[in-house]
């Protein structure tokens, strides 16, 4: 009676009811599968979200105005930001001379001498100078040569980078800011530690933000020249016989001395190459042996079997 009682109030065989069963974990499993990453992903904007944290705690219903307050700045360039670079190859009368003349001119254009290299016939000089006074430095550089196998300039636009960097060193020190005005409401101990920890991360950014936006504006204000340097080559021709002599005798002592060392070698070793060469007899005695029993095998092995074939064909 209580087994009838049962199917009645469940209907354990009835389709429809698995049916729903079925509807119900299909509606389950698609729910979960949208709810789980829309966790995670709020999971992770709360623990990048520490800022935003500290200062609703620390200030109270502020926070809006602080994350008004923190909106990034637009920046924008005030004219095209460039990059120059030239590269010159110059025939001068004397390496020396023109090497002290470049220094001179660009210390008198306000620039400076990056390196330098002097040899006997050639010179290569790295100088900069400032931008606006790159075509004019290259224009009496050209007129210290006899002659110019090379005058080439590179210009690159670097105009946004500049901007990008420029806002974000600026967004970062507002950030900066922000947490110095965090750390002075701060009163409990986690706070002042968390506080310090963001700040101390900030700081470290922007000092590399800093370093990378300086480099460019250097190389913005700053253009780079680079001078090579050499003199006219002679077409007279050197001929000293007595050089060639010593060098040949040189040559033939170098060839004697390298002859007895190998003498020298061959005498001290003789006992190493006796050894090797009675290794290499036995080990040829050893394979030949090998070889010859193996081939009086075969030869016994089917020199029978030629011999029973005709006796089987005339039996037959």
């Amino acid at each position: 009676m209580s087994s009838f009682t049962f199917t009645r109030i469940l209907p354990l065989r009835n389709p429809t009811l698995w049916k729903g069963v079925a509807l119900g974990v299909g509606m389950l499993v698609l729910l979960l599968v949208v709810a789980i990453p829309n966790l995670l992903r709020s999971r992770m904007a709360a623990n990048s979200g520490s800022y935003r944290y500290f200062s609703a705690r620390m200030s109270g219903g502020s926070g809006g105005a602080a994350s008004e307050n923190y909106a990034p700045d637009t920046v924008q360039a005030d004219g095209p930001k460039v990059i120059y670079k030239a590269e010159l190859d110059l025939v001068v009368a004397s390496c020396a001379e023109s090497q002290k003349k470049i220094e001179a001119l660009a210390a008198s254009e306000s620039g400076f001498v990056e390196s330098s290299t002097l040899e006997e016939n050639s010179a290569t000089i790295r100088l900069r100078v400032p931008s606006a006074r790159f075509e004019a430095v290259r224009g009496k550089l050209r007129d210290l040569a006899i002659s110019i196998r090379q005058d080439s300039v590179t210009a690159a636009d670097v105009s946004k980078q500049y901007v990008d960097r420029e806002s974000r060193l600026r967004n970062l020190r507002a950030e900066e800011q922000q947490f110095l005005e965090i750390m002075k409401k701060a009163h409990t101990v986690p706070d002042v530690l968390a506080a310090t920890k963001e700040l101390s991360q900030v700081r470290g950014e922007i000092e590399s933000a800093d370093t990378e936006f300086r480099h460019l504006k250097d190389q913005i204000d700053m253009s780079e020249i680079d001078v090579h340097l050499s003199t006219q080559t002679s077409s007279r021709v050197h001929w000293a016989p007595g050089a060639s002599v010593k060098s040949a005798a040189n040559d033939l002592l170098q060839s004697l001395a390298n002859f007895v060392d190998f003498l020298i070698w061959l005498v001290i070793n003789v006992p190493l190459l006796v050894l090797w060469a009675v290794t290499i007899f036995f080990l040829a005695a050893a394979c030949w042996y090998v070889l010859r029993k193996a081939a009086r095998i075969m030869r016994a092995m089917f020199g029978k079997k030629a011999i029973e074939s005709p006796q089987a064909s005339s039996k037959a």
